[in-house]
């Protein structure tokens, strides 16, 4: 532990030093005094000691933690001194008076100086403005002066800020994140709209309500991304003549938005990467390792996973890039046949669980259960279903075991043991998690159409985006009658 006063030399060097490495991070008591901090130090790695939680750096930089509460310290190590803290044995009581709350504010700048100071690794350096404050020669701390020249100094590599702004992000630190990308990695903002949402309404009411020859043009591309049936048919009736044969657009689509991902070779999507991150959205909301995984790039897919793509974003139907897969099984005779991609596309992308909500009741199948790969499957043969219809459905398609057993016979022992390859095994599946079925197991899953045929529960809604979505409505399927 080093502390350090305020002058500009210094803070010149500790900026050198940090201001290109991962190890090195800057820590200030409030969130309005990261401004001033970054005024010194250029590194992207600025928390405020709340942001801390839950992070540790080797180096930690703690930027007038102290200073900026300094007469809150000063009333904290009022007569307290040397010998207190040398008491091996502390007796903690709670105060008599529980209406008494005067010593909550010490407790918040306690914990908030724990907190910041646990964060390092190896190296803490304190950075004050007045380093004889009473608190350091409690703990003993006399200012450094002159050179840092043991200062450790690593300038990592844009793989280590790339794997860093990913682990950030997912810790939810999105602002350190962006700084990264914008300012060590020099990623760019797309520069086309992402259809969804507003966005996508926009294009909507433009293609369909104002007739616009564009925007009916880039509708027709959305729909077939997403085999909407029903914006086909708008499509149809507004006289737009691509829309009556749509399967002739997907080659055209295909060369227009992902031919850098139809080549032998990756450097056409690295590029695409390098310039606007793993996960940048193209026009239809879709990520890298959502296309490489529709298109069966095995190799791609785990490229993109090195270099930190995440498997749990989700495209417009709320679907990551493993059920993508599993629906291009169901598409793709090549795709299905080649286990060995199929596997290994499979074992990289699937996720520990996946969360539903039925009938406000929340359920999490973990992926070691059957129900698991059948729910996934029977959205996937639902949305391919429709898909081949290229019309609107009033009704959900239903299907049998053997439906299933056609899918999964051909997968992999790395993927499905064979002993879950029989027909009775998967009726089993099917019956017991039918909505009315008497099972304490029953996660009603299913609704029985008829006997032996099958449709996902019109009650069943899945998560993302933070908010739980009807599946029924995401596929824009009518209901079943009577349900």
């Amino acid at each position: 532990m080093a502390l350090l006063a305020d002058d500009k030399s210094m803070l010149q060097q500790l900026d050198q030093k940090s201001r290109l490495s991962t190890h090195f991070a800057v820590i200030v008591m409030h969130p309005e005094q990261k401004a001033q901090a970054k005024q010194f130090f250029k590194t992207p790695l600025v928390f405020s000691v709340q942001e801390a939680k839950g992070l540790e750096y080797e180096n930690i930089i703690l930027y007038h933690f102290v200073s900026t509460d300094e007469s809150r310290y000063q009333e904290i190590c009022k007569n307290v001194t040397h010998e207190d803290l040398k008491i091996e044995e502390l007796t903690y009581a709670r105060v008599k008076d529980k209406s008494d709350k005067s010593l909550e504010i010490f407790k918040f700048y306690v914990n908030a100086l724990y907190v910041a100071i646990t964060r390092a690794i190896c190296n803490l350096y304190w950075v004050e403005t007045n380093p004889k404050h009473r608190l350091f020669n409690l703990l003993d701390l006399q200012a450094v002066t002159g050179d840092l020249d043991n200062l450790p100094q690593k300038e990592s590599t844009l793989d280590e800020w790339r794997k860093e702004a990913h682990k950030l992000e997912m810790q939810g630190k999105q602002e350190q994140a962006e700084e990264i990308r914008h300012h060590i990695l020099k990623q760019e903002i797309v520069p086309w709209e992402i259809l969804q949402g507003d966005t996508l309404e926009e294009l909507k009411q433009k293609a369909i309500s104002e007739g616009n020859k564009k925007a009916k043009l880039t509708l027709f591309e959305y729909a077939l991304v997403y085999n909407d049936a029903h914006l086909f048919g708008q499509l149809n009736q507004l006289g737009f003549k691509p829309a009556k044969n749509p399967q002739n657009g997907i080659k055209p689509l295909n060369q227009k938005y992902y031919a850098a991902y139809g080549t032998k070779h990756t450097i056409g999507v690295t590029r695409q990467v390098e310039k606007y991150g793993v996960n940048f959205r193209n026009p239809f909301n879709q990520t890298p390792l959502m296309i490489a995984s529709r298109l069966g790039r095995a190799d791609l897919v785990e490229l993109l996973m090195e270099q930190g793509a995440d498997p749990e974003l989700v495209n417009n139907l709320g679907f990551n890039a493993f059920q993508m897969a599993l629906e291009q099984v169901l598409k793709s005779s090549k795709f299905a046949k080649d286990q060995d991609k199929l596997a290994k596309i499979y074992q990289l992308l699937e996720p520990n669980n996946i969360a539903i909500q039925v009938n406000e009741r929340l359920i999490s199948l973990d992926n070691h259960l059957m129900e698991f790969l059948m729910l996934n499957l029977v959205i996937a043969m639902t949305i391919t279903a429709l898909s081949a219809k290229n019309q609107p459905s009033q009704e959900p398609p239903a299907f049998t075991s053997g439906d299933f057993l056609k899918i999964i016979e051909p997968f992999s022992s790395r993927i499905l043991p064979d002993r879950r390859k029989k027909r009775p095994y998967v009726s089993s599946i099917l019956s017991k998690n039918e909505i009315n079925r008497d099972d304490r197991y029953n996660r009603q899953l299913f609704i029985r159409v008829k006997r032996g045929y099958y449709a996902i529960n019109p009650n069943l809604s899945i998560r993302f985006e933070d908010e739980w979505h009807n599946i029924y409505e995401l596929l824009k399927i009518g209901a079943l009658p009577n349900s």
